[in-house]
């Protein structure tokens, strides 16, 4: 049987892994908003072409935005149970170092726009 003391880190380094990855897919379907808007403005297209699309990944980043918001839930939840079952912060890896910034994706993108005026 694995102890309380083993299983918090690796629950808490999931924990933060989901959420990571989360606010990764929202940055990344607000920046696909934007890409997408950006060539419709830039192209001899009807605004009417686009809009379906951007439409369906805007209904694709509530759905991002409400995982954001029960991982947050999960979270709180699981605070509770470690606490309950007398497990401290260091016990679920706090102070454990978080992910260097280096590994995160570029935040700063070409737009279209840009591009095209280069």
């Amino acid at each position: 049987m694995i102890e309380a003391t083993q299983a918090g880190p690796v629950v808490a380094g999931d924990l933060r892994a989901a959420e990571r990855s989360a606010m990764i897919t929202t940055r990344d379907l607000a920046q696909l908003i934007v890409s997408t808007a950006d060539a419709n403005l830039n192209l001899p297209l009807s605004p009417c072409v686009g809009a379906r699309a951007i439409d369906t990944v805007h209904q694709a980043m509530g759905a991002a935005i409400s995982s954001q918001r029960l991982l947050r839930q999960a979270h709180a939840e699981l605070e509770v149970i470690g606490r309950r079952i007398g497990l401290t912060e260091e016990m679920w890896g706090g102070g454990y170092p978080k992910d260097p910034p280096s590994a995160e994706p570029a935040t700063l993108r070409a737009s279209p726009q840009s591009v095209a005026a280069a």
